[in-house]
């Protein structure tokens, strides 16, 4: 019995190869500022690139479509804080069993500060809620850390600034439409150019307004196919 535990033990540290590192050691050593453009790959090769231009983040290969600011530096800070933690392997073999090998990952994430890789790794199985397993580039470790791979969808969807187009309704002064006008007066809503003894309809203005200021973006279109819209 004596001899099975000692093999056991033996095989489980040569397979795991399990080691600490300090709880605060960053795991990426990168800062979010440092970022200027970004890609997640996924396992199928479904490539997503973010880019910086000026101060405006775009959706790159989705013809420059602006992506969601605050979310593009909301994860950019998280992975700025990702923290090491625990080795949960070390082998060679491990990587494609946790998925996070150079040709076997869920995803493989690169970081760039203009021409220069600042961070790069993949991610792979799940240990458990809102823990994945990771490796970075060029080495052997795998550790899991506080992220998931709903935070690295490729698709445009997950990261277009979809509301581009909304506007408060109290920064509105006047809205055309075809035939006919509504303009904002000492606070009323009202048709412009109405008859007299006309009246505007307050309930449905209030809608139509609802509806223009709640306007939000579903999807990219590619400008070529947009000329139908209006034929």
């Amino acid at each position: 019995l004596v001899i099975q535990i000692c093999l056991a033990v033996l095989f489980y540290k040569g397979e795991t190869g399990q080691k600490t590192t300090a709880p605060d050691t960053p795991f990426l050593g990168m800062k979010s500022d440092q970022v200027s453009a970004f890609e997640i790959t996924g396992p199928q090769k479904e490539r997503l690139v973010v880019e910086k231009i000026g101060a405006e983040w775009i959706i790159k290969d989705s013809f420059g479509a602006p992506a969601n600011g605050e979310q593009v530096r909301t994860f950019l800070t998280k992975l700025s804080e990702l923290k090491k933690g625990f080795a949960v392997a070390t082998t060679t073999g491990a990587a494609k069993r946790f998925k996070v090998a150079d040709d076997q990952f869920e995803r493989h994430v690169v970081l760039r500060e203009k021409e220069q890789i600042v961070g790069e790794f993949y991610v792979g199985t799940s240990p458990g809620f809102r823990q994945i397993h990771v490796r970075k580039a060029g080495t052997e470790g795998v550790l899991a850390v506080a992220l998931s791979t709903f935070e690295l969808e490729t698709g445009v969807e997950a990261w277009l600034d979809k509301n581009l187009f909304k506007i408060k309704i109290e920064d509105m002064a006047s809205i055309s439409f075809p035939g006919f006008v509504l303009e904002k007066k000492a606070g009323t809503w009202q048709l412009q150019e109405l008859e007299s003894g006309w009246k505007t309809d307050e309930k449905n203005v209030t809608d139509l307004l609802n509806k223009v200021a709640d306007l939000t973006i579903q999807a990219v279109m590619n400008p070529q196919e947009t000329t139908a819209l209006f034929a």
